[in-house]
This record gives C-alpha cells, sequence and structure tokens, in this order.
C-alpha cells in the first residue's frame, strides 16, 4: 500500500493531524485564567484576586491561527502563530501549532524543526512531549519518510500511547504495506476512541485488503502451477491460447483488443466481449499486466494474462468490484495495432 493507494487514509491523516489538538489547543496562560476563574469551592482554596494575562497578544494571535487551521486557510495560521510566538517565545504548543499548518499546508520539512523547538522548550516533559513527537511523525510521513515517521511515533507512542499516535503510526504501516501492523494499531486506537467511524472504516478497510491478499496468493499460485503457465520475473502468469501470425505491439503502441475480466472466484468485473466492442487503448497507459503481457502476443493471437495486484491495480483496487490486493485474470484477443 503506497502513499497513492487508499483514497481515505488522505482524509484520515488530515483527520488525525488536527485531533490531538483537541485535547491540547488551550495555551498554559488560557488555562491559568481559566483556573482562576472557578469558584473558591471549585479550587479547594481562597479565590486569589485575579490575574492579567501575562501574553494578552500571545492569546489573540493563537486564537485567530486555531481559527484558521480548523478552516483550512494554512498560510494565514502560520502568520497568526508566528505573531504569537514572537509575543510569548517560550510556549512550545505554538510551534506544534505553527508546524501542523506547516505540514497540512504542503511544508513538512519546515515543520520538523518546529517539532524539534517544542520539544526543547518541554524540557523533557514526557506527557507533553508526546504531541509535538506525534506531529513530528506527521510531518516526515507527509514528506514520505516513513521509517523516520515510524521512530517518532513509537516514542510518542512509549511517552503516551492514545487513538491519535496508534492511528497515526497505522497509516504509515498501511502505506509501508504491512496492512497486518495497521489494523493491530487500528485496534489499539479504538480501545482509546471506541466506535470512531473514520478508525472503524479504516479498520474494515484494511481487513478486507488482508483477506483479499490471501485470497489473491493461494489463486495465483493455482494458475502458475497449471500446465502451459509462463511465469515473468515481475509475476505476470502468461497462457498462449492462440498464437497470433502478425506483428507484436510495442508498449508506445496503440492496441486494439477484444478482453474478458474476472475475479479469481470467476465473477466478471469487465468485458468488452459482452458489451460486443472492441476496445482500444495505448499499452503504456494501462496496468502494468497488460502492457508487459500484450507486448508477447502476436495480431490475432488469443492469451490469458493472470495478474498480482502488484501489476494491476495494488492495494487501491478500482471501483466497488476489485478489491484492493485483488489479483486479475484476463482473457485478451489481440485484433490489431492502431
Amino acid at each position: 500500500m503506497n502513499k497513492s493507494t487508499l483514497l481515505a487514509l488522505a482524509g484520515l491523516v488530515s483527520l488525525l493531524a488536527a485531533a490531538p489538538l483537541q485535547a491540547a489547543e488551550t495555551s498554559a496562560a488560557q488555562q491559568q485564567a481559566a483556573e482562576q476563574s472557578k469558584p473558591a469551592t471549585e479550587t479547594g482554596q481562597e479565590k486569589a484576586p485575579a490575574k492579567e494575562l501575562p501574553e494578552e497578544a500571545h492569546s489573540e494571535h493563537e486564537v485567530r491561527g486555531d481559527e484558521h487551521l480548523y478552516h483550512n486557510r494554512f498560510d494565514q495560521a502560520v502568520k497568526e502563530f508566528d505573531k504569537a510566538i514572537a509575543a510569548d517565545p517560550q510556549a512550545g504548543i505554538l510551534y506544534v501549532k505553527k508546524g501542523i499548518a506547516l505540514y497540512r499546508g504542503g511544508k513538512p520539512q519546515e515543520a520538523v524543526p518546529l517539532m524539534d523547538k517544542a520539544i526543547e522548550l518541554n524540557k523533557g516533559d514526557k506527557i507533553e512531549n508526546w504531541l509535538p513527537l506525534y506531529h513530528k511523525a506527521m510531518a516526515l510521513g507527509v514528506s514520505g519518510d516513513l521509517e523516520g515517521a515510524m521512530k517518532y511515533f513509537n516514542e510518542s507512542i512509549k511517552l503516551k500511547p492514545g487513538s491519535d499516535n496508534y492511528s497515526g503510526r497505522a497509516v504509515a504501516f498501511a502505506q509501508m504495506g504491512k496492512p497486518e501492523q495497521a489494523l493491530s494499531d487500528v485496534y489499539s486506537a479504538l480501545y482509546h476512541r471506541p466506535n470512531h467511524v473514520p478508525l472503524t472504516d479504516f479498520a474494515d478497510q484494511l481487513e478486507t485488503l488482508i483477506k483479499t491478499r490471501k485470497e489473491a496468493a493461494k489463486f495465483l499460485k493455482k494458475m502458475a502451477a497449471e500446465e502451459g503457465a509462463q511465469v515473468s520475473d515481475s509475476g505476470l502468469i502468461y497462457f498462449e491460447l492462440k498464437q497470433g501470425d502478425g506483428k507484436s505491439p510495442t508498449a508506445t503502441d496503440t492496441v486494439k483488443v477484444h478482453y474478458h475480466g474476472t475475479l479469481p472466484n470467476g465473477k466478471v468485473f469487465d468485458s468488452s466481449v459482452n458489451r460486443g466492442e472492441p476496445a482500444s487503448f495505448p499499452l503504456n497507459r494501462v496496468i502494468a499486466c497488460w502492457t508487459e503481457g500484450l507486448q508477447k502476443m502476436r495480431v490475432g493471437g488469443k492469451a490469458k494474462l493472470v495478474c498480482p495486484a502488484d501489476l494491476a491495480y495494488g492495494d487501491r483496487g478500482a471501483g466497488i468490484l476489485i478489491n484492493p490486493g485483488a489479483a486479475l485474470a484476463f482473457e485478451v484477443e489481440l485484433l490489431g495495432i492502431e
């Protein structure tokens, strides 16, 4: 499962990026103000005279930055958090929030040092540092450094295991093509946040992927053992059903074909034969299985192509019929080269 596979992951990453702030978005100054506003019976002590917020400008800009961040106005959020940092450069949460705005706005590399700054300001406070570690991992994951992301998700989980960092690590595992590990982390995340719909949907997707991969492996093993099977280094399984007498296409040719596509259980998911109309397409714009397999054919010939998921639609699947991780089979008749 690579970065472009499951569209749902993109939405989940965006959701997770903001989620921990719901628990940590109140600054130290705002928390102090809230505490001072409690009745004496709640605080257990006589109510002290109200103190003026030491960083009023900081609070105003932080609130505006939070609003921009909530509405995905990332450039505006960065500007407001910069002003808040100028007013209170020792508030680690401000660097975290600016970093979130940066990596969600497409600048993940600029976010990483801000998380490091927040960790430095927290002076080793384990409870506080889980958040910048989590968002450092998120920024690294967005930048494509999944190994780096995994390292900091692990550190964040050690400090304070919760739904957010387990969810983030699950996404990283999924992007690394490790759905079993991803599913384990999603279950851990659901323990902390039961019945959370995006997480339950993610779990369903991973369960389907794992099941489909097992079915595909069994199907491919069976097909590779059949008489006449030619297995290429890529994993393509090729059967010549009828030898052609014309030219073989190249990867840049446009071909005209009739085809019949089925799932491992025999269910038809697409068929030009059933439609009664041949299809034409450039060979370099179709799935890798077809690009490779049709170059083995000659015009007038017919072949069966058995495609591992990596040569077909991968872990993203296609439409409602082709599950993520599915192996596919095609009977293809090469009618001509255009």
